[in-house]
């Protein structure tokens, strides 16, 4: 008889109801679907365990597998599911339950997604209720990655790199990496360098600020000494993560830095691109000028340039309106924004801002994360926005209200 293991801890499952393909575990007593077939058991039980370690594109290769030889079998599309958002099950410390984290964040809602679909469309009445659940949770823990990873500032560079080694020591690649943070950092870009950009987020899930990171930076530069370092679970869960956004916007562009390794041996994917030796004399000079190439040039902090369009005090009462928007004091702030508007009619900031005022919220974060907000489509000032703002400024708000509408139908 073949033996089936809990896709959560990998204990053993008791079979419940093997019509309705329905089991639970006998150590974390959880209950969950059945595979079809008891052919595949060991595919499945291999498959979980990938899962289970974060290796989740392997682990999807061999859903895959499965799949073309049986695709009518809702465990195999569920199981693609929780390796396709990343899902780990950890013990709560609170009420020792296994629960759900995701890993790998989407803008696709898991409801959207075409393979938990086809799952519900395969599966018993006791399986389509346990995957509901499930999808349930995962889908509040997504939404929550996404209301935080919104109000981040969007990164030019993403750097991957390996933090430390088997004996918890820095790594060569984390020096490195330093080194081209602060390189790039000085020409005036944006970067994400987990050391530094996560330090303040200590004892909070990383996944929304890396998410967020991952889906604005133009480039990534993934930094590697040794191959076991550039294949870890984490740094190949970053890179891979890249080369799918990279497959969809051609404008994105990935750099293997490397030294001591034999290109040929990069992993797949990786070993296709034009990668930079280390050893190159004046390596670092040339990887900071291709990538100031790819994300255009930037002024140095604190050098900022005035749009040629925009005087400097109208710049400077718009950045005065938002501040004090952070701060809660609106009434200070409309004098500012009424300052912007009367010398400049045509301005979109000066109209974002007094959308903010007039719903009463700080940034314009709040506006798609609160629930009383209402749609901004027959708004005054969102119009307005729309009609004088640049191509940035109409995305966001776009973005904004698309938000609202998704919340409130």
């Amino acid at each position: 008889m073949a033996v089936f293991t809990c896709e959560m801890c990998g204990g053993t499952l008791e079979v419940t109801d093997a019509k309705a393909r329905v089991g639970k575990c006998l150590y974390c007593g959880l209950p969950q679907t059945l595979p079809k077939d008891s052919q595949y058991a060991e595919d499945f039980i291999k498959g979980n365990d990938l899962r289970r370690s974060n290796e989740y594109d392997e682990a999807i290769e061999l859903f895959e597998e499965i799949r073309q030889k049986d695709d009518s079998d809702a465990k195999t599309y569920w199981s693609k599911v929780l390796c396709t958002y990343g899902v780990e099950y950890v013990v709560s410390p609170d009420s020792q339950e296994r629960i759900p984290t995701v890993h790998r964040a989407q803008f696709t809602s898991i409801f959207e997604d075409e393979d938990y679909k086809k799952a519900l469309s395969l599966a018993t009445s006791e399986q389509r209720a346990l995957l509901a659940e499930e999808a349930r949770k995962i889908d509040v823990i997504q939404k929550g990655i996404l209301k935080i990873s919104r109000r981040e500032e969007p990164f030019d560079v993403f750097i991957c790199y390996k933090e430390e080694d088997e004996y918890k020591k820095r790594t060569e690649d984390s020096v490195i990496a330093m080194e081209l943070y602060d390189r790039l950092t000085e020409k005036g870009l944006k970067v994400f360098f987990a050391r530094v950009t996560l330090e303040s987020r200590l004892g909070q899930e990383y996944e929304p600020y890396i998410f967020a990171a991952l889906n604005s930076a133009k480039v990534m530069v993934v930094v590697g000494t040794r191959l076991e370092y550039i294949n870890a679970v984490w740094v190949k869960n970053e890179w891979s993560r890249f080369l799918k956004l990279q497959a969809k916007d051609k404008s994105r562009v990935l750099i293997p830095v490397y030294r001591g390794i034999d290109p040929g041996t990069l992993p797949e994917g990786l070993k296709e691109l034009q990668a930079l030796d280390m050893e190159k004399l004046g390596y670092m000079q040339d990887l900071v000028h291709g990538i100031q190439k790819f994300t255009g040039e930037k002024e140095k902090p604190g050098t900022e340039k005035t749009p040629e369009n925009a005087p400097p005090k109208i710049e400077k009462w718009l950045k005065r309106t938002f501040l004090l928007l952070e701060e809660g004091n609106f009434e200070s702030a409309e004098k500012y924004c009424n300052q912007v508007l009367d010398e400049d009619p045509e301005n979109a900031g000066g109209y974002l801002a007094k959308l903010l005022l007039e719903r009463k919220v700080k940034t314009p974060g709040e506006l798609s994360e609160s629930g009383e907000q209402k749609p901004l489509d027959d708004d005054l000032y969102y119009q307005r926005i729309l009609r004088y703002g640049d191509e940035e400024q109409k995305a966001k708000i776009l973005s904004v209200n698309q938000a609202i509408h998704f919340r409130v139908e």
